[in-house]
């Protein structure tokens, strides 16, 4: 390090000089700094780097005598408070640093008056970064101190100190009224808590200099949030190319902080406290004229006090076009039409009128909050809500931020029918009606919409016109057919949502060794797709089609937890009773299954009773009765057996293919799915047992223990070649002639060849078979069977809580509405 010092004063052109992450030592900063004089440097990066006594003064005294250094930067090198005040006289003094960066040291509040000096006398301080110390109400009173007087700082940074800590930030919003140059505050991790958030969300909305606010990962709550809001819609607040971030704050419940109800108020411009409520007062006065009273104002100062007389200042302010469905309408009806404003002003001036900065504010106020014609919001409050609102992806979440916004802004009919298209639960949905109608600007407009949506015999007609498909739509229980219009964007949110749905499934199955049990062999949800009615291949690498009719069977392969308990009878009959226009069909019992495994089979599937056809009922009529019974479960988080559900599947019968939608639908939630094949076929036409298996796939339903079956199997399916190759092995390993009957594309007397056997079974062409062990079944291998039931969903293992003995949790469960989002990110 003597030698890179004594070279650097060779080199009298030296601008930029950076040594950083060296581990210099005391000595070797001291010998660089006294190398030359550097007449030209204009920065100097000494960062992690640790600095101690020696090199300390030697900063001192290069900050004496340099005068063209331009920026400091001293990140991560352990300085304590001392350093900053053995620097403070030549920082103050020095006429040409504009740029100091002294963040991730360990500065406290016994440097506050020292960094107070250095920022009251250098007159060139541009840009101050403090953040990563330890600075706390103190310090921030003594910055606040000096951004009152200080002319030129432009760029604070305070980010993750502990400001919010006493009244740092209340102190730091009441300076900044008497600052007209800073333009950037970062108070990122600061702790502030709902009144700071009050305090300065009112000062930025006030002051016209500063553009940049950061307020990131702070406990702000649900007022502070309200606060910020209300800042953009300030009609005297110009808001255009300015901002508030609030990214990954605390959001909180609590009760209001101030709420201006009518009555005398008296408000000390003084305190740090209290003085943004004049601000919030004269919000609502200017916003909402003809709802307001404010009389009686005078103001107090040390000297005098004086009466104030106002008049309305008339100002034209930007619109908002109205074909944006998430924007504002002007209260004159004309889309890009100027909205006209009404300011307080001063009697005989001609500008807004402000908040005096100091002295004593008393008046009397009276809000009126039914008696004010609504009015249009600023564009900047609604581009700020509905970039926060498209993130968010809960119900409960969207309907929080709703009622926020809604408390003190007003909303047209297109902004209302989006909000209702945006939040698919019922309950949410007739919970923001009867706020929607008090808060819409142009409620005929929304009530000829929704042919009067308060009333509660037309509300379900509101909710499907306005959810469309959404409406009947879980997620915790996807199984079903699907035929959606991708141009529309309730129908590709749906597309969406499946898709991660099915790329969580497929993750989840290789992660733990499931079984693939999809269609083609790709692990996806999705089956039989069409586009437009054409076959389509679903390619998880392509995405989604984006227009078209995309028609598909969608069957997730998650099974309930082993311990999840069986659907009580009361519960259950209440559900059949629920969802179902007749009283559920007897089921056949055990003897009767019987008899139908060991008679002599068909090419057909015996019916022993005929089903009645079924009775007309309308789609909407229908949805909803299944979206009732899927609700139910998805409440109650319970599981049925094979029994019940084929007993809860006789409720949709006076529907075509209503028996299918209900297995299809229930298919995850049957505890007990390896005896349910076996009692559909007992009991079902054929006609439905072949649109089950064609719906849900073989994997998914069958089951090898019960084998004993006829097939007709297309082996270019790669899900029929798999129940090919296990009917061969289980044919190899069980003895007897176990395949009888046996097709290939049509060619009697073909018999199973030992090719088969190994595996080499081609993937074209038609195989049917009639697989049997004898009358009384007395050849079946069981173990085998249930080895090869591992390769279908009826073999997946339940999962398991906890795994006993070692008392270690394993979390074996399959992804849920709440995980499916980090899984998909970890997939990625």
């Amino acid at each position: 390090m003597v030698l890179f010092g004594c070279s650097l004063g060779s080199i009298p052109k030296l601008q930029t000089l950076v040594v950083k992450e060296n581990r210099l030592s005391d000595a070797a900063i001291v010998n660089i700094l006294q190398s030359s004089d550097f007449t030209r440097l204009l920065t100097l990066n000494l960062s992690r780097n640790r600095i101690r006594q020696r090199s300390t003064h030697a900063i001192h005294t290069f900050l004496n005598q340099n005068r063209v250094v331009q920026t400091l930067v001293l990140s991560d090198c352990d300085l304590h408070s001392d350093f900053i005040k053995c620097v403070e006289e030549p920082l103050a003094k020095n006429p040409s640093l504009t740029v100091l960066d002294i963040s991730k040291n360990k500065l406290d509040d016994v440097c506050a008056t020292a960094l107070a000096t250095i920022c009251k006398d250098n007159s060139n301080l541009t840009n101050l970064d403090l953040s990563w110390n330890s600075f706390r109400s103190k310090g921030a009173a003594g910055l606040a101190e000096a951004l009152q007087q200080n002319q030129c700082l432009q760029n604070l940074l305070l980010s993750w100190n502990g400001i919010g800590h006493g009244d740092g930030a209340h102190r730091l919003a009441h300076a900044l009224r008497n600052n007209g140059y800073l333009q950037k505050l970062d108070l990122t991790g600061n702790s502030i808590t709902t009144d700071a958030t009050l305090a300065l969300a009112n000062m930025w909305a006030e002051s016209s200099v500063l553009e940049i606010l950061i307020l990131d990962q702070n406990p702000i709550g649900t007022e502070g949030l309200r606060s910020i809001f209300r800042a953009y819609s300030n009609p005297a607040t110009k808001t255009q190319g300015r901002m508030i971030q609030f990214d990954s704050c605390t959001l909180h419940h609590n009760d209001p902080v101030f709420d201006p109800n009518s009555g005398h108020h008296v408000i000390d411009m003084d305190n740090v406290h209290t003085f943004w409520r004049a601000l919030e007062v004269l919000r609502l006065v200017n916003l909402y004229p003809s709802a307001c009273e404010f009389e009686n104002v005078v103001h107090t100062t040390p000297l005098d006090a004086k009466h104030l007389t106002f008049h309305r200042l008339t100002v034209g302010a930007p619109s908002i076009a109205e074909e944006n469905p998430t924007a504002t309408t002007t209260s004159t009806g004309g889309g890009g039409s100027p909205l006209m404003v009404h300011l307080m002003a001063l009697a005989s001036h001609s500008t807004p009128w402000h908040v005096p900065l100091t002295g004593t504010l008393s008046f009397d106020f009276k809000y009126h909050t039914k008696v004010h014609n609504p009015v249009a919001t600023d564009l900047d409050a609604v581009t700020v809500f509905w970039n926060i609102y498209s993130t968010l992806e809960f119900d409960s979440d969207r309907v929080k931020y709703i009622k926020m916004y809604l408390n003190d802004h007003y909303v047209t009919a297109a902004q209302a029918r989006h909000f209702l298209t945006t939040v698919t639960s019922i309950d949410s949905h007739t919970d923001l009606v009867h706020l929607l109608l008090q808060k819409v600007s142009d409620t005929e407009n929304l009530l000829a919409w929704a042919s009067k949506p308060q009333l509660p015999t037309k509300h379900q007609s509101f909710l499907n016109q306005c959810a469309g498909k959404l409406l009947y739509f879980d997620g915790s229980m996807p199984n079903g057919a699907y035929a959606l219009d991708l141009s529309s964007a309730i129908d590709q949110r749906i597309a969406s949502k499946l898709f991660r749905i099915s790329g969580d499934d497929k993750l989840y199955n290789k992660q733990h060794d499931g079984a693939n049990t999809s269609q083609t062999g790709n692990w996806e949800c999705f089956r039989n797709e069409t586009l437009d009615g054409d076959r389509y291949a679903f390619n998880r690498s392509f995405g989604l089609p984006e227009k078209g009719l995309f028609a598909f069977d969608f069957v997730v392969t998650s099974r309930l937890p082993r311990a999840t308990p069986t659907i009580s009878p009361e519960l259950f009959e209440t559900v059949c009773r629920q969802a179902g226009a007749s009283s559920p069909q007897p089921l056949p019992s055990r003897s009767d299954m019987h008899r139908a495994q060991t008679a002599k089979p068909s090419h057909t599937f015996s019916v022993t009773v005929a089903l009645p056809p079924p009775k007309a009922v309308t789609h909407e009529t229908y949805e909803a009765r299944r979206a009732d019974m899927k609700r139910m479960f998805g409440l109650c988080h319970v599981g049925v057996t094979a029994v019940q559900v084929l007993e809860l599947a006789e409720c949709f019968r006076d529907v075509d293919q209503g028996r299918v939608d209900c297995v299809v639908t229930m298919l995850n939630h049957v505890l007990d799915l390896g005896d349910l094949f076996t009692r559909v076929r007992a009991s079902w036409a054929p006609s439905e047992v072949t649109s089950l298996v064609h719906r849900v796939g073989w994997l998914n339903i069958w089951n090898p223990a019960y084998a004993e079956m006829d097939y007709t199997l297309n082996l270019t399916v790669w899900e029929d070649h798999q129940v090919a190759l296990i009917l061969a092995q289980l044919g190899d390993i069980e003895p007897g002639e176990n395949w009888v009957d046996e097709t290939y594309n049509n060619l009697f007397g073909w018999e199973l060849p030992l090719s088969w056997v190994q595996g080499k079974i081609p993937h074209v062409g038609r195989l049917y078979l009639r697989y049997t062990t004898g009358l009384t079944h007395k050849y079946r291998v069981v173990s085998a069977r249930e080895e090869l039931k591992k390769r279908t969903l009826s073999g997946k293992v339940s999962v398991l809580e906890t795994v006993p003995g070692n008392g270690k949790s394993t979390d074996l469960r399959p992804p849920s509405i709440v995980r499916r989002k980090s899984i998909h990110q970890v997939a990625l």
